[in-house]
């Protein structure tokens, strides 16, 4: 059986309260056994990689059915693990200042009539722009923590930490329901910190934004037709009965405004390009943008927020917004 090593000793000292004696006993058997293992990590080749010297008999009862408990009814919680493990990180590499997170949801293929939670989802890896593929499989929604690594310029490292199941069917909560409870955990567990909450368009949503917390900034895509209005309550008539308007005119969408900034040759007035560095995928490059603020008013309410239209020059990229 392999022994402790003195280095990551101190990591899972850190997640001891996480757990009780015996489990994180069999916590350190599996670590090691996760991180010995070569080749594909099954549950299996890594429950055998915890004693490879020892021969798996397979005509008595499974030999590892204490580490196959240890994952389906042990007294642990992963919640308070992934604590545990947010607490080191932090302490040791993002101290102060901002703390950003990533959501974003992925598909583990799985077939079979008692896997629990199956379903057909959208397979973002098998998709294209003509055509949408599905397939069957888990639906998990996974919470990371972006952590800057020292030393290393530009590398940046995205830790997973907290995970929820997409279930198939009516009433079930979507994904970006199931981002916001998470997001709230990380919230409770820092709450003078301010959190930069990254996503892609499908958590744009009013179930993930709209009892968004002070203190927490979502950056994530927006419909290129959204309905935007200015923020600024629209002056109502004297002689007018009825309530004062809460919200200012329709302003341009983010489609709407980029073809108004290729119509602009003057390089004047709100809707002009104007020109940044910044550094995408690891390259330097040249982008185009226009920057305005609006409301959002079906699915944000009065909450005003800043809408960014980026054009990449060279056409690599498609406008994002």
């Amino acid at each position: 059986m392999w022994e402790m090593l003195p280095s990551l000793a101190v990591i899972v000292q850190g997640c001891s309260f996480a757990f009780t004696e015996p489990t994180l006993a069999n916590f350190r058997q599996v670590l090691l056994g996760w991180i010995m293992c070569l080749g594909t990590r099954t549950e299996y080749r890594v429950f055998d990689a915890i004693d490879p010297d020892e021969e798996v008999s397979r005509k008595k009862r499974h030999p590892f059915d204490r580490f196959y408990n240890f994952f389906s009814r042990a007294k642990w919680d992963v919640s308070v693990l992934a604590h545990a493990v947010m607490l080191m990180i932090v302490t040791a590499l993002n101290p102060t200042g901002r703390l950003y997170l990533l959501v974003d949801d992925t598909l583990l293929h799985k077939r079979g009539k008692k896997v629990y939670g199956l379903g057909w989802f959208r397979d973002a890896v098998a998709s294209t722009k003509k055509r949408v593929a599905t397939a069957s499989g888990n639906n998990w929604v996974v919470l990371g923590l972006a952590i800057p690594i020292p030393l290393c310029p530009n590398t940046i490292v995205c830790l997973p930490l907290l995970a929820r199941l997409h279930l198939p069917g009516k009433g079930q909560p979507s994904c970006a329901t199931l981002a916001c409870e998470m997001l709230m955990t990380v919230r409770s567990w820092y709450p003078e910190r301010e959190l930069i909450l990254v996503g892609d368009g499908g958590y744009a949503s009013a179930a993930m934004l709209k009892d968004l917390p002070e203190g927490v900034t979502f950056v994530g895509r927006l419909r290129a037709d959204s309905a935007v209005y200015d923020p600024k309550p629209a002056r109502a008539k004297a002689n007018k009965r009825g309530p004062k308007p809460k919200k200012g005119n329709r302003l341009p969408s983010p489609k709407e405004v980029a073809q108004k900034a290729d119509r602009n040759r003057t390089g004047k007035g709100p809707w002009c390009w104007q020109t940044i560095e910044v550094t995408l995928y690891g390259v330097e490059r040249t982008l185009q943008v226009v920057s305005y603020v609006v409301v959002w008013p079906t699915v944000l309410g009065l909450r005003p927020i800043r809408v960014v239209v980026v054009r990449d020059p060279a056409g690599k990229l498609e406008d994002t917004q």
